[in-house]
């Protein structure tokens, strides 16, 4: 929706100002015309980096195959996928809730630089990871700055298989 609106707003500015534009390409300098040609194919490309956007996914697929589980992750545009990991585990106590300190948020960083606090500066994510039983490479599935959203889609995923005979 977020994307929708957007290219409303530009468009009826770019209708706005067309008469400058087309002006600026018949009369300007080198810089008008610069500027002509910029919002042109800005309005132009706009549906289409729109349309890349809302085909953009990242996806996490839990699978039980007989006693063992397959995770697999990986990002998608279309059908195009790549990143993709793929770990094996026996059991869904292996998905471990971690939290990575090194992280901080846009917040956290300007209050640093400015040595003040921030009330919306938080240090670290925490994160849902699996490790492959074969390979011992760690993949994550998922991270947040509250532990909470984290421990909910643990919890989630746990009463899914445990509810869910079929898979």
């Amino acid at each position: 929706m977020g994307l929708l609106l957007g290219g409303v707003f530009l468009g009826t500015m770019f209708y706005a100002a067309k008469p400058l534009f087309d002006k600026f390409l018949e009369e300007g300098a080198l810089f008008d015309k610069s500027i002509s040609y910029f919002f042109y194919v800005t309005v132009f490309l706009y549906p289409l980096l729109a349309l890349l956007c809302v085909m953009y996914e990242q996806q996490v697929q839990i699978q039980k195959s007989g006693d063992k589980f397959i995770v697999e992750r990986f990002n998608r545009l279309a059908f195009f996928k790549w990143a993709k990991r793929t770990a094996q585990i026996s059991s869904l106590k292996q998905l471990v809730v971690q939290n990575w300190k090194g992280a901080l948020n846009t917040a956290a960083v300007k209050a640093l630089q400015e040595n003040r606090s921030d009330q919306y500066a938080t240090r670290g994510h925490w994160m849902l990871q699996v490790e492959d039983e074969k390979t011992h490479q760690t993949s994550i599935l998922e991270r947040r700055a509250r532990r909470d959203d984290i421990d909910w889609l643990n919890t989630r995923i746990e009463a899914h298989f445990k509810n869910d005979s079929t898979t």
